[in-house]
C-alpha cells in the first residue's frame, strides 16, 4: 500500500478512537481514561515495522498506566505484539484490533503448527480480540455467492504469488465441501504468463457459470478478466475478494471487463449501518477534511467501544479488563449488535457483496468502495470455516 494511501486509511482510524472517547467524556463507567495515539510504522517506508511492533508492545507492557490498546492495523504486527502483551505484568494486557483479519490469531489453522496458539498466548489466558470479520469468513461468503450465481458449480483460479501468501484455496475448498458447491476446476497462473487465452478456454470448457479469482489487481488480474469475458461473456459471475479493491484500479487494468465483477468486503458498508452507526458517521464526517469516511473508521470506533465496555465492567486492573473482553455483549455499537466469544472473535461476521460498476472516484483508500453498488450481505456460519468451540 503506498504511503499516502496508508495514511489516508490509518490516520482517520486513530481520529475515530479519539472521537469516541470525547463522546464518552473520556470515561469508561466509573473510570476516567486517557488516550495516546502511537505509530508502528517507520519513516523510511511508512509501513508497519516488525521490530517497532515488538518495541511498542514492550513499552505498553512496562507502563502500568496502560490497561488496554486499540490496534494494531495489520495482522502481522498483532502476531508480534500479542506474546509480549500476554506476559505483561498484572496482565495479560488487552489488545482490541478494529481491522485484523488473520483467523490464525484466534483459531488453529490447517497449515499452522500445533503449538502456534500456545506460543501466541504463553500464559494460557487470551488477551486479544478483534471486531472485524476474518479472511476465511470472507472466502466462505465468496463460496456461498458462487453456489448461488453459478448453479452449484465454480472454477477456482489463483495467482501463484498471491497463493503463497495465504491458504485462501484451502478455506474456499473447505467451505465449498460444506455447502455442496462443486469445484469444476482449479488452476494457477503467474503474473509473467504472456497470455491468458488458454486458461480462459479451459474455464469455458468446464461449463461453469461462476469463477472465483484469488488475485490482486497488480498480479495481471486485468488481463485475466479481459480473457475471461471474451471466453465466457458478461453473463458469467466473476467473484473476487478484497484485493480487487479499489475498483478504480480494476477498471484501469481491465477496462469494461471489470464491470459486473462481484467483490466480497468484510464487514458492514456505510449504507448498511444501523441508526447508531449512521449517527457516528454523520458526526465524524464533519470533523474530516473532505468529509470522507470509510468502513474501517467505523470499525475503529467499534473497537474503542469494546475496550471501554470491558474497562467499565472491570475492577480497573489489566487482568480484569482482559477477562471482561470475552463476555462482551454490546446491543448497539457503531456496527450494530456486537458480541465476542471466549477467543475474542466476533459472534457474527457479516460480509458485504458489492458489484463493480465504474472506475470513477478517488479509490486511494483501503476498502474504498467508490464505483461499486452494494448487492447483498452474507453471514457465513462458523461451521463453514471450521470454527469449533473455543479452546
Amino acid at each position: 500500500m503506498p504511503l499516502r494511501d496508508q495514511l489516508d486509511t490509518t490516520l482517520p482510524m486513530a481520529e475515530a478512537v479519539a472521537y469516541v472517547l470525547r463522546e464518552r467524556r473520556f470515561r469508561a463507567g466509573r473510570f476516567k481514561v486517557g488516550y495516546q495515539s502511537c505509530d508502528d510504522a517507520i519513516a523510511q517506508t511508512g509501513y508497519s515495522d516488525g521490530p517497532k511492533c515488538r518495541l511498542n508492545a514492550r513499552i505498553y507492557a512496562r507502563n502500568p498506566a496502560v490497561v488496554g490498546i486499540v490496534g494494531p492495523f495489520g495482522s502481522p504486527c498483532a502476531w508480534l505484539m500479542i506474546p509480549v502483551l500476554n506476559r505483561a505484568p498484572n496482565g495479560p494486557l488487552a489488545l482490541v484490533s478494529p481491522s485484523n483479519a488473520d483467523p490464525g490469531l484466534v483459531r488453529s489453522e490447517p497449515t499452522a503448527a500445533d503449538d502456534v496458539l500456545a506460543r501466541l498466548y504463553p500464559t494460557g489466558q487470551r488477551g486479544y480480540a478483534r471486531v472485524h470479520p476474518s479472511e476465511d469468513y470472507e472466502v466462505a461468503a465468496g463460496a456461498m455467492l458462487a453456489r448461488r450465481l453459478g448453479d452449484g458449480a465454480v472454477f477456482f483460479l489463483e495467482d501463484r504469488e498471491v497463493a503463497a501468501q495465504g491458504p485462501r484455496w484451502l478455506w474456499f475448498r473447505r467451505a465449498a465441501e460444506r455447502i455442496g458447491l462443486r469445484i469444476a476446476g482449479y488452476a494457477t497462473w503467474s503474473a509473467q504468463d504472456p497470455s491468458f487465452r488458454a486458461l480462459a478456454e479451459r474455464v469455458r470448457a468446464s461449463g461453469v457459470h461462476a469463477v472465483y479469482i484469488n488475485s490482486s489487481v497488480e498480479a495481471n488480474a486485468g488481463r485475466l478478466l479481459r480473457a475471461l469475458r471474451t471466453a465466457l461473456g458478461h453473463d458469467a459471475a466473476i467473484i473476487g475478494g478484497l484485493p480487487f479493491l479499489p475498483v478504480s484500479e480494476l477498471f484501469e487494468a481491465a477496462g469494461p471487463a471489470a464491470r459486473g465483477v462481484f467483490v466480497t468486503v468484510p464487514g458492514w458498508t456505510l449504507d448498511r449501518l444501523g441508526a447508531r452507526g449512521k449517527r457516528f458517521v454523520r458526526g465524524f464526517r464533519a470533523t474530516q477534511s473532505g468529509g470522507r469516511v470509510t468502513p474501517l473508521v467505523v470499525y475503529a470506533a467499534a473497537g474503542t467501544e469494546v475496550l471501554l465496555d470491558a474497562i467499565a465492567r472491570s475492577d480497573g486492573t489489566r487482568a480484569s479488563v482482559t477477562r471482561a473482553l470475552t463476555t462482551t455483549r454490546l446491543p448497539d455499537s457503531t456496527v450494530g449488535r456486537l458480541g465476542l466469544d471466549a477467543r475474542g472473535e466476533p459472534l457474527t461476521q457479516p460480509i458485504t457483496v458489492v458489484r463493480a460498476e465504474h472506475g470513477r472516484g478517488r479509490g486511494d483508500i483501503v476498502q474504498s468502495l467508490d464505483g461499486t453498488v452494494p448487492v447483498d450481505v452474507i453471514t457465513p456460519s462458523a461451521r463453514l470455516v471450521g470454527a469449533g468451540e473455543p479452546r
